[in-house]
C-alpha cells in the first residue's frame, strides 16, 4: 500500500521540515504523483476510455452510479466503499470541512474503473512514486536549507524577516523544479 505521509518524508530526508512545510510537501507530492500517473495512463487510453474516465473526474453522479450498479451491484455495502466513506467523513470532521459524498463516490468509481481497464495501474503508481522519491531525495538538502531548518529539524536563526521570505521563495523554486513538477497537464486519479 502506498502511503503519502510522514513516513515518506522520513524516507526522502524531509521529516525535519516544520509541520506546515511537511503538510505542503505531502500535498505537492500527491498532486505531482497524481499528474504523472494520469499522464502515463492517458497515453494508453483510447478516446472512449478518456471520455469515460473524465466523467469520474467531473463528478457525473448519474454516470458514476450507473457504472457502479452495472459493474458491482451492491457496491454501497462493499467494505472498500464503506471504508472510503468513513475515512472521508473523519477527515472532514478533523479538518472542519463539509462532508462530500459525491467526491467519495467519484473516487471509488474511478478506482473501480481503473482496476477494470488498467489492472496494472497500481504498478504505474508505484513506479512513478519511486521516480519522484529519487528526484526529491536528491534535492532534500536544498529544500531543508531553503526553509531555514537544519537537518535535525531545528529552525536556523534568520537575521531578518526579509531573509525568511527569501528562504520561502527558494523553497518554492526547489518545489517547482521541472524534474519534480513534470508536465503541466491535468491528471486522472493517482491511486
Amino acid at each position: 500500500m502506498i502511503r503519502i505521509d510522514d513516513s515518506l518524508l522520513e524516507e526522502i530526508g524531509l521529516i525535519g521540515l516544520p509541520e506546515h512545510e511537511r503538510r505542503e510537501m505531502l500535498k505537492h507530492i500527491y498532486s505531482t504523483l497524481e499528474m504523472r500517473v494520469g499522464m502515463r495512463l492517458a497515453e494508453r487510453m483510447n478516446d472512449q476510455q478518456l471520455d469515460e474516465f473524465e466523467k469520474f473526474i467531473d463528478g457525473d453522479l448519474v454516470y458514476i452510479e450507473n457504472y457502479l450498479n452495472q459493474l458491482k451491484p451492491g457496491w454501497q455495502q462493499a467494505p472498500a466503499y464503506i471504508k472510503e466513506l468513513q475515512m472521508a467523513h473523519e477527515a472532514s470532521q478533523r479538518n472542519n470541512m463539509p462532508f462530500n459524498e459525491l467526491s467519495v463516490k467519484s473516487q471509488f468509481g474511478a478506482l473501480t474503473w481503473l482496476e477494470t481497464n488498467f489492472p496494472d495501474y497500481k504498478d504505474v503508481v508505484a513506479g512513478e512514486l519511486d521516480k519522484l522519491k529519487v528526484e526529491i531525495k536528491q534535492d532534500s538538502s536544498k529544500i531543508i536549507e531553503a526553509t531555514g531548518v537544519d537537518q535535525q529539524g531545528s529552525v536556523a536563526p534568520m537575521q531578518n524577516s526579509q531573509q525568511s521570505s527569501q528562504g520561502l521563495d527558494a523553497s518554492t523554486q526547489v518545489l517547482q523544479d521541472p524534474r519534480i513538477q513534470g508536465d503541466n497537464q491535468q491528471p486522472p486519479l493517482a491511486a
